[in-house]
Order: structure tokens, then C-alpha cells, then sequence
């Protein structure tokens, strides 16, 4: 390995680890603080509303790394071969694509609650008590699912391009 690849991967491993990491930390920090927010303010039948909807949450997490991971290789690829148009497409599809899976999750959760608790694993005739917590929680936390899609979607873009070609417009994001 040449030196100057040495310093491409060092100049770009630095911020991809700042990024990762604040990612989990930010993540983690926030179960922490809806927990204890959750149960102390609103008690524990919404808490374990909450806790039961934790499998929607990583379903939701899951979809948006296959995305990210997916578009990232292949943008990487297309980036690394000179193809800058194909990359622009990639992205831009990858970008996309999550927004619509982030509306059809939130029609799904509109329309379909109690599929979504089903597949979560709970039985609102066992418990029909925490219904209403658990429609509540669904129904806040719908409006922060295109944005927690985007922001898995997007920050390893963000990575891969250092922050040269921020801009509204995917299309123009690998110049």
C-alpha cells in the first residue's frame, strides 16, 4: 500500500469512527433518557408500552442499514472507478428509497396498529391495557421515522464524501 493511500484511509477513518461512535452514543443516550422520562413522568404501564415497541424501533433501524450499507458499497464502487454520475445515482436512489420506506412504514402504522404490536410480538387481548400507551408511543414516534431513516441512510454518505459537497440537491453530492 503506497503512502498516499495510507493517508486516504487515515484522513477518512478518523471521521467515520467520530461519526459511528456519536451515532451510538446519541442512540443509546436517548433509550436512556425515553426510559426514564417514560417511567417516571408517565409510569410503568408506558413504560412498558415503550419497551414492548423496542422490536418496531429496530425493524425500523434494520431497513435503513440494508439500505445504507447496500448504497454505500456500490457508491463506493462507482466513486472508486471514476463513475460519478452512476454515483450521484446511487445515492440519490438510496436517499429515495428510504423516504419511501419511511412512508410506507408510516401508513402502515397508521392504518395497521395492531399488526405492527402483533409483529412486535404482543398480544393486545392478553394485555389491553397498555393499548393505549403503546398507541400513543406509535403515534409520537411516527413522526420521527423518516428522519431516523435518513439519518442511517445518510451518514455514511456523509463520510465517504468528508463533508466536500454538501448540498440539497443528491444529485450533485459526489462532485
Amino acid at each position: 500500500m503506497s503512502k498516499r493511500e495510507k493517508d486516504v484511509l487515515s484522513s477518512m477513518f478518523l471521521p467515520a469512527a467520530i461519526v459511528m461512535i456519536f451515532t451510538q452514543v446519541t442512540g443509546v443516550v436517548a433509550n436512556i433518557i425515553d426510559g426514564v422520562i417514560t417511567s417516571r413522568f408517565l409510569g410503568s404501564d408506558a413504560y412498558s408500552a415503550v419497551s414492548l415497541l423496542g422490536p418496531m424501533v429496530n425493524i425500523i433501524l434494520l431497513l435503513a442499514s440494508f439500505i445504507s450499507i447496500g448504497g454505500q458499497i456500490v457508491c463506493a464502487h462507482k466513486v472508486g472507478t471514476g463513475e460519478r454520475e452512476e454515483a450521484n445515482a446511487v445515492f440519490s436512489f438510496s436517499v429515495y428509497f428510504g423516504i419511501f420506506i419511511a412512508v410506507l412504514f408510516v401508513i402502515f402504522s397508521i392504518f395497521c396498529p395492531d399488526v405492527l404490536f402483533c409483529i412486535c410480538g404482543v398480544s393486545v387481548s392478553k394485555r389491553p391495557d397498555l393499548y393505549s400507551h403503546m398507541l400513543n408511543y406509535l403515534h409520537g414516534y411516527l413522526i420521527g421515522i423518516p428522519a431516523v431513516i435518513l439519518v442511517q441512510v445518510l451518514s455514511p454518505f456523509l463520510v465517504m464524501d468528508n463533508g466536500k459537497s454538501l448540498s440539497p440537491c443528491p444529485r450533485q453530492f459526489f462532485v
